[in-house]
């Protein structure tokens, strides 16, 4: 007997690497009680090589509404509309449904997307499915005028189809389950203690044998990190340019009126300097626009004195 699409929610789960092939269902199962909402969860799954496609229906409900029309529940097989009804091999297609309409993409003739709507969705909201199912936004197939009506089958169309059903646990039931992994764990415990200990009395034996043949490469290693040491030293003042080429810099933008430089103190990255102009007054603006615009020199700050007649200046080099 058919149950309605509007009742049996549809998903796509992937399993993990490295299932072994008789827990696939029970993995699965797993995953679909995790998303299902109901109390207890009837289930039927289209197996693929990495996964499956499952429908999940409420079992209550499914019950009720079985003895409302006179059936015996446990006589009765359900099985989701849409595995009823011929599938396609590829493509994309707006199906009818007992209630509503379901939007259905297909690939080797397996459902990999699926929504329902109680009514027929508008152009927008039919692409927005599309694209989230990965179809190719530059060529959506257009929104039908009608649902298609899509032919019934005899037979349920999933080949390796595969049905279950999962009760939430009880708190219960979870606290029995949880004192038996206490004991399990706890005996599995005492065993490993017995064994880490003989591997421990072990290792300290490897590791005397070891220290002994180690002594040469670690006397060997700290001559190889110290030289590792003075090459870095020795590529550091490579790496900065040379003070007589930082002076001619400056000396190019300073004003041609009398402007000496003096007090120079280098420490790599920073430089200061002071210059001096015993007849006027030295324009710290100018300075420091003429300084910032060398290339190389970052962070520049001029600090005039008193008379005006002197400044000292502040910055960064950058390396080569």
């Amino acid at each position: 007997m058919a149950i309605s699409r509007a009742l049996t929610p549809y998903k796509r789960l992937l399993l993990p690497a490295g299932v072994p092939n008789d827990k696939r269902i029970d993995a699965l199962r797993l995953q679909a009680l995790d998303w299902s909402p109901y109390a207890r969860t009837d289930m039927l799954f289209d197996l693929s090589v990495d996964g499956a496609g499952v429908w999940i229906w409420d079992r209550d409900r499914a019950e009720a509404l079985l003895a409302g029309a006179g059936r015996d529940p446990i006589q009765v097989r359900l099985y989701p509309e849409t595995a009823l009804k011929r599938p396609l091999t590829e493509g994309t297609r707006l199906a009818a449904c007992l209630d509503g309409v379901e939007g259905q993409v297909w690939r080797d003739r397996s459902l990999v997307a699926s929504r329902w709507w109680p009514r027929m969705p508008d152009g927008a909201e039919w692409l927005r499915f599309q694209r989230s199912a990965g179809q190719a936004s530059s060529a959506p197939v257009p929104l039908p005028e009608e649902p298609v009506q899509v032919d019934w089958l005899r037979r349920s169309w999933p080949r390796r189809g595969a049905f279950g059903t999962a009760q939430r646990p009880s708190y219960n039931q979870l606290g029995i389950a949880a004192a038996v992994l206490m004991v399990a764990v706890t005996a599995f415990q005492v065993g490993e203690i017995a064994r880490l200990g003989t591997m421990v009395s072990q290792a300290k034996r490897h590791v005397a044998t070891l220290a002994t043949t180690a002594k040469p490469l670690e006397t060997a290693r700290s001559q190889a990190l110290a030289a590792n040491d003075r090459a870095k030293a020795i590529f550091g003042f490579a790496s900065q340019p040379s003070q007589l080429a930082l002076m001619a810099r400056i000396a190019e933008r300073l004003p041609t009126n009398d402007t000496l430089l003096s007090d120079w103190t280098a420490q790599d990255p920073d430089l200061r300097f002071t210059l001096i102009n015993g007849t006027q007054p030295i324009d710290s603006s100018f300075i420091v626009r003429a300084i910032e615009g060398i290339p190389g020199f970052t962070g520049v700050q001029v600090d005039p004195a008193a008379d005006g007649k002197s400044v000292t200046v502040r910055l960064k080099v950058q390396p080569r």
